[in-house]
C-alpha cells in the first residue's frame, strides 16, 4: 500500500485512531530515513494528511518520531520558506536574504539542494503553515515527551531568527497558549 493511501482515503477514514496514529509515525519514519530533497515519500502529498492526522489521538509513542520528521522537513526547506511565504504576501525579513546567507553557511541546512531550488523542497514549503499549526498544538498537550518539545521549540525558535516576518504571523494565528510555549524557553 503507498505512503500516500496509508494517510488518506476510504482506508484512512476507516481506521480506529490508534490505526491511524500508527500509519502517521509509519510514514514518520519514511520521511526521517531519506533526505528532504529527495524524499522515498510523496511529502507534498503526505504532509496535510499527516498534520490534519495531529496531534495523536492513542498511541503517543508515535509523536517523536512524526513531529522529529516535521521539525526535519521545516530544518531541511528553510531556504524555500521565505520564498512561499512571499509569495501569500508576507514581506522578506529586512536586510537578510535566505540565499544569501546560505550561501554564506549562516543557515543550518545542506546548501546544494536549497541553493538549486529544489522542487521537492518548494513543494514542502507550501506546507509550512499546515506544520507550524501542527506544532503549536502539538506542543501545549501534555502527553508529548519532553524532548519531543524541546526539540520543537528549538526548531520554531532557529526559524524565526532567520524568518520572523514570515514566521511571526503564522504565530499570531496560533492560540495564545500555543504561540507562548512555541517561544518560551
Amino acid at each position: 500500500m503507498p505512503a500516500c493511501t496509508l494517510v488518506d482515503g476510504a482506508w484512512w477514514r476507516a481506521q480506529a485512531p490508534g490505526t491511524r496514529d500508527n500509519a502517521v509515525g509509519c510514514v514518520a519514519r519514511m520521511v526521517l530515513c531519506a533526505p528532504v530533497e529527495a524524499p522515498i515519500v510523496p511529502l507534498d502529498a503526505v504532509l496535510p494528511a499527516v498534520c490534519s492526522a495531529l496531534p495523536p489521538q492513542e498511541d503517543w509513542a508515535e509523536a517523536g518520531p512524526t513531529y522529529r520528521a516535521l521539525c526535519q522537513v521545516l530544518s531541511a526547506s528553510e531556504c524555500n520558506v521565505h520564498v512561499v511565504l512571499r509569495a501569500r504576501g508576507v514581506p522578506a525579513q529586512s536586510g537578510v536574504d535566505a540565499g544569501e546567507a546560505l550561501a554564506r553557511r549562516e543557515v543550518g541546512v545542506r546548501p546544494p539542494a536549497c541553493l538549486a531550488g529544489d522542487a521537492a523542497l518548494a513543494k514542502v514549503a507550501a506546507h509550512v503553515p499546515a506544520i507550524v499549526k501542527a506544532l503549536g498544538e502539538a506542543v501545549v498537550a501534555s502527553q508529548l515527551p519532553d524532548a519531543t518539545r524541546k526539540l520543537i521549540r528549538e526548531t520554531v525558535q532557529h526559524l524565526r531568527t532567520r524568518h520572523a516576518a514570515q514566521l511571526d504571523p503564522l504565530l499570531a494565528a496560533l492560540p495564545a497558549e500555543q504561540k507562548q510555549a512555541l517561544l518560551s524557553q
